[in-house]
């Protein structure tokens, strides 16, 4: 009788470790998740901020220089966007801004209207590609 109370309470014991663990091992899984989804959100904005500075480079290069035709910008040693610019209205300009491994490509369309010696540049459309 002793021993069947004794094999009834280990039993409840390995159960309720069990269960225990099921529980740890879920919650610990849900956190690395829940960090890697924070961790590309962090570098999705990153980069859509860098390709937003970059479109900004691009039209004030464009409106000093109507023939700027694209370079190549350094924010750190990991960080850069290349900027492409073609056409004549609407103007296309393309920026890929690379970040290590990640890398986003963005298009944008802008409308240029000249006005005896100033240029104004119209952002028509910006979306990432």
């Amino acid at each position: 009788m002793k021993s069947t109370r004794a094999s009834a309470a280990l039993m409840s014991i390995l159960l309720i470790s069990a269960v225990t663990l099921m529980l740890v091992v879920s919650t610990s899984e849900i956190s690395v998740i829940s960090g890697e989804e924070n961790l590309n959100l962090t570098l999705g904005q990153e980069q859509y901020f860098f390709a937003e500075g970059c479109l900004e480079e691009a039209l004030l290069r464009l409106e000093n220089d109507s023939t700027f035709t694209g370079t190549t910008l350094s924010y750190s040693a990991d960080q850069s966007c290349s900027i492409t610019v073609s056409g004549s209205n609407p103007i296309e300009v393309n920026i890929v801004v690379n970040n290590g491994a990640y890398s986003e490509t963005y298009e944008a369309q802008i409308d240029s209207i000249t006005q005896g010696s100033a240029i104004n540049l119209h952002l028509a459309d910006w979306e990432e590609i």
